[in-house]
């Protein structure tokens, strides 16, 4: 994965889909490092800060490691989100995540 193209106006929705896709695969790890990379976009009016591709990505890492009972990388991923209302949101999705392993 490059990380050259960080400046580019789609490039964390386009980092954001591999992370779904590395869900999807099964890579956790890689999933968590490539979310964790994703740069933090402006907030606009159209976008709330949970809906960021940073935020959601962490949020959604989060959620398939409690699944996995991973809680600690879940915790990790929970903690990399800087909006507070987004960071909750990721911890309420651990916990429903660990309530259905």
């Amino acid at each position: 994965m490059t990380w050259g193209k960080s400046r580019e106006p789609d490039y964390p929705r386009s980092v954001a889909r591999i992370v779904e896709a590395l869900l999807a695969a099964g890579r956790l790890l890689d999933a968590f490092y490539a979310a964790a990379r994703i740069p933090e976009t402006e907030i606009s009016d159209e976008i709330r800060a949970s809906q960021k591709p940073r935020n959601r990505s962490l949020k959604l890492v989060a959620q398939a490691a409690a699944r996995l009972g991973k809680i600690q990388l879940a915790i990790r991923a929970a903690h990399k989100i800087k909006d507070p209302a987004s960071r909750a949101a990721a911890l309420a999705a651990i916990a429903i995540g660990i309530s259905q392993s």
